[in-house]
């Protein structure tokens, strides 16, 4: 497996923080080799995104339960505009007590103009401005508003493509989609676990790649409750339902590893005390190293690097979106050397599961009693060995309106179309995992024994 590149979009956090993140872990991990690429800024359906405050809650403000790179209280990216955007971050930038948000320049009034053709200018989490449900994940966060002259705006509305410019331009993470899939073809998996807005933009820029576009993506439902405000929509989905649907209409091989499966996944404490013991062995054992004649050896435990099979090649694309080299089964099954990480790194990943593991508990005792559902790296995992899951083909949809005859949007339900068209494109939904030994290789592979 080779891990080509990360790709980092909006979703849990702002695009800029989903970035400045990634590159944080994979430093942390000791793979800053690793190119992370920035995606999209917001959802096809509007111009700027706020972060929800029901995300904030499961991930923190920072998206890293409060461990990243900005401390809490310092200056962060809450929001996220594309740069070639009529509403550029200044447009966006808020003051609060945390202090200046984002924009290098001085905040002037936002200008809001009616948006044509169902267009929007604010998603907050994924819902528009005047929705019930927008939350936004920032203290005292107010707007003014003042209707803008006609073409202040970009009032298209066009869905699919609000990242690209009027030079053509396209986020460097779509463009570097794109690219990744025309040079390796089937051997590359894109895995996103994160709104499937890049996905959508990089089929839509380039058609030609979807009879080799091989998708594994965390999100949506289909015989679970959603976990968003309505108890239907999946986070992933709501966020930009609209490039979901077009993705699940591309043509594309697509596995939807959603709650379905996630939810039989819960991470608990007993693994994180393990991470912290594992550390305490290892800052133990590296200190006994160090005290030791120069002619010992160099403790094993201590080195971060990690040799790949490179049989095979994945893409990957996530909130911090992901490219990385798929797996064939034969690939999949072939085991590779194991990672030890140093005890710095361990408690770091012990500390951001625990925070979201008491999150989860305090959202839902009688759901995460055991701990927090693994939706992420069950996708990866899945993308790795998709013998983990097994699956049922169905023509899926994603609902785009809520209402009589429309149903919930963000909701992902199997398209009536399948029924009467035997052609109609099919996505592989996960259903079933074997958890147990999901559950044991992940905590496994962290801890290092």
């Amino acid at each position: 497996m080779n891990l080509l590149g990360v790709i980092g979009t909006y979703g849990n956090v702002a695009v800029d923080t989903a970035v400045r993140n990634t590159e944080y872990v994979l430093e942390r991990l000791g793979l800053r080799h690793i190119p992370v690429m920035r995606g999209s800024a917001h959802p096809s359906w509007a111009r700027c995104f706020v972060p929800d405050a029901g995300c904030a809650q499961f991930h923190g403000i920072d998206g890293l339960g409060g461990f990243g790179p900005v401390p809490l209280g310092s200056t962060a990216d809450f929001l996220s505009t594309d740069s070639s955007s009529s509403v550029d971050r200044a447009d966006c930038a808020q003051s609060t007590d945390r202090g200046r948000i984002i924009g290098d320049r001085p905040i002037r009034t936002i200008r809001l103009s009616p948006m044509e053709n169902g267009g929007e200018l604010f998603s907050i989490g994924g819902y528009p401005l005047h929705d019930i449900h927008a939350n936004p994940s920032i203290d005292d966060f107010s707007f003014s508003f003042a209707f803008a002259a006609d073409g202040d705006v970009d009032t298209n509305g066009t869905a699919g493509n609000t990242d690209i410019d009027d030079d053509g331009d396209i986020p460097e993470g779509v463009r570097f989609l794109i690219d990744q899939i025309r040079r390796f073809g089937r051997d590359v998996t894109v895995v996103a676990t994160g709104p499937l807005t890049d996905i959508d933009m990089a089929i839509a820029e380039a058609p030609d790649i979807t009879r080799n576009l091989r998708l594994v993506m965390m999100g949506g439902s289909l015989t679970q409750e959603g976990n968003c405000w309505d108890l239907t929509a999946e986070t992933n989905m709501i966020q930009d339902p609209e490039a979901a649907d077009r993705v699940f209409h591309s043509g594309a091989d697509i596995t939807m590893v959603g709650l379905d499966v996630t939810h039989q996944c819960l991470l608990g404490g007993t693994a994180t005390r393990r991470w912290r013991d594992a550390a305490s062995l290892r800052g133990q054992s590296s200190e006994a190293h160090r005290r030791a004649p120069a002619a010992s050896s160099p403790s094993s435990a201590q080195s971060e690097t990690f040799a790949q099979p490179t049989s095979s090649k994945v893409s990957a694309q996530s909130k911090a979106s992901v490219t990385s080299p798929a797996p064939t089964p034969s690939a999949a099954s072939t085991p590779s050397p194991q990672r030890m990480f140093s005890p710095q790194t361990l408690r770091f990943l012990a500390d951001i599961a625990d925070f979201s593991i008491a999150a989860n508990l305090k959202a839902d005792a009688r759901l995460f009693s055991a701990g927090m559902p693994l939706h992420d790296p069950l996708a990866a995992a899945v993308a790795v060995d998709p013998t983990l899951v097994s699956c049922i083909d169905l023509p899926m949809k994603v609902e785009t309106q809520t209402g009589d005859f429309h149903g919930t949007r963000g909701r992902t339900i199997g398209d009536p179309e399948g029924l009467i068209n035997p052609g109609a494109p099919r996505v592989h939904v996960a259903l079933n995992v074997d958890a147990e030994r999901f559950l044991d290789e992940f905590s496994t592979r962290i801890a290092g024994n």
